[in-house]
């Protein structure tokens, strides 16, 4: 392995460098694994539930699926709005970390209306300063663009573009998925506030006749309704959710991937210092399928551009 000696203007190693890489990192081999297996955990034991079991039983088996598809919804929105809209002065990994009950609502109605901008940032293809809120292209950035001829350059604005599309879809797909569930997300949460079906009928709107939702909570609403009902069968509960749950969870898997490229760009001795900056090669196409390029494309592209480090001078 090559290694080209660090610059005295990186970032602060203590600061910036390693308390980001750890947090991503265990984002990448702890929560995501957990968020998945939680997931398919919750949906396995409401699969065993025999049809005479009590209501109640099914009520929370159900409210657990939903509860563990959203949380990787949520967690998107932290780490979405980390990176969009970091503090200024701090490593965007903070606010990442920093808890706050209107960030998942406000970032999940707002999300599938972002710009370009936003989403290149939200890709890995753009970066934003915290102190500047500036949106400099990763190209652009590192000089890249410079050295591309006109070929390489117009596959890499092609995987941008389908990329943003394909991410432009599976937020909004995340954010009606976000206001269907949120109120059975929360009341599961915060203390399983399901209806006990004894004491509650429900009437259907055209005739007055009872109807039994697949699932009743406590909203939590500070107003309208306290009560909210969802009317589909829970075999389609389960199916939806679960599939939402995948979707974020396959999002948050891309995201890292393309913040821990550059970040492992930086080796470290085992004394804490900076060996010096490795050849980095940014994941370009961890957004695209197969079918998004053709033969000659994908062979261009490979995962993404190279970047080799250029050894600082005194001048």
């Amino acid at each position: 392995m090559t290694l080209v000696p660090a610059s005295d203007n990186m970032p602060s190693l203590e600061k910036i460098i390693l308390p980001s890489r750890a947090m991503l990192r265990s984002w990448r081999e702890q929560t995501l694994p957990a968020r998945a297996a939680a997931l398919e955990m919750s949906v396995e034991l409401i699969d065993r539930l025999d049809a005479d079991e009590d209501p109640g039983v099914h009520d929370m088996a159900l409210l657990g699926v939903i509860s563990d598809a959203m949380q990787p919804v949520e967690d998107l929105a932290y780490l979405a709005t980390a990176w969009d809209a970091p503090f200024k002065g701090l490593a965007h990994y903070v606010r990442a970390t920093t808890y706050s009950d209107r960030i998942p609502t406000n970032f999940w109605q707002g999300a599938s209306r972002w710009d370009d901008d936003r989403l290149d940032v939200l890709a890995g293809f753009a970066m934003r300063n915290p102190d500047t809120d500036t949106v400099s292209d990763f190209l652009e950035l590192t000089g890249l663009a410079v050295g591309l001829d006109p070929e390489a350059l117009r596959v890499l604005e092609k995987a941008r573009a389908v990329s943003r599309a394909r991410l432009r879809a599976w937020l909004e797909e995340l954010a009606i998925a976000w206001s269907d569930f949120a109120h059975y997300f929360r009341a599961f949460k915060h203390g399983g506030l399901a209806l006990h079906r004894a004491d509650t009928t429900f009437l259907n709107d055209a005739d007055d006749t009872p109807v039994s939702p697949s699932i009743a909570v406590w909203s939590r609403r500070g107003s309208g309704s306290e009560v909210a009902a969802d009317a589909n069968r829970p075999g389609e509960v389960v199916r939806y959710a679960s599939r939402t749950g995948e979707l974020a969870i396959e999002t948050i898997r891309s995201f890292l991937e393309s913040r821990l490229a550059l970040l492992e760009s930086v080796v470290i001795n085992d004394d804490g210092s900076i060996a010096g900056l490795q050849e980095l090669q940014h994941p370009w196409s961890t957004w695209l399928l197969e079918a998004d390029l053709a033969a000659d494309e994908w062979a261009k592209l490979g995962r993404g551009p190279r970047l080799r480090w250029v050894a600082p001078t005194d001048s």
